[in-house]
């Protein structure tokens, strides 16, 4: 209800033009929306897959590997780094796999995991300072 007018609720057939079209930001422009989410899905389970691949380095090499923060609860933010590396490729491969017939609820769920990610990469920083 925005200034007393009802807004009727968007469909699928509404939206699947829109999807289409639709040009996102990335590269000014250059891309449909369903080309951006294929290209940030791919950028996401990358990133995931880097994250994970230190943490089991770190988890398989005898002494030091990698810093993770503070001594007193390092192994909480080493668990934490494998738990958003594994996040991030599901996220990543669910979203590349979900743009090639995409709907306005699973774009909302894509963003809000995005978001999730965003979250504890800022409760990271928040926590190693």
């Amino acid at each position: 209800n925005t200034f007393g007018m009802r807004l009727a609720a968007a469909t699928d057939d509404d939206v699947k033009p829109l999807l289409a079209t639709t040009a996102t930001t990335s590269f000014g422009g250059l891309f449909s929306l369903r080309v951006g989410i294929r290209l940030i899905s791919w950028l996401t389970a990358i990133e995931g897959g880097c994250q994970l691949s230190v943490w089991l380095l770190d988890l398989l090499t005898p002494g030091l590997f990698f810093r993770w923060g503070p001594v007193s609860y390092e192994r909480p933010l080493q668990m934490a780094s494998g738990i958003q590396g594994a996040l991030s490729i599901a996220v990543g491969v669910t979203g590349y796999l979900k743009a090639m017939r995409p709907k306005a609820e699973v774009l909302v769920k894509l963003r809000r995991a995005h978001f999730l990610i965003a979250l504890i990469v800022l409760a990271w920083f928040i926590l190693v300072l």
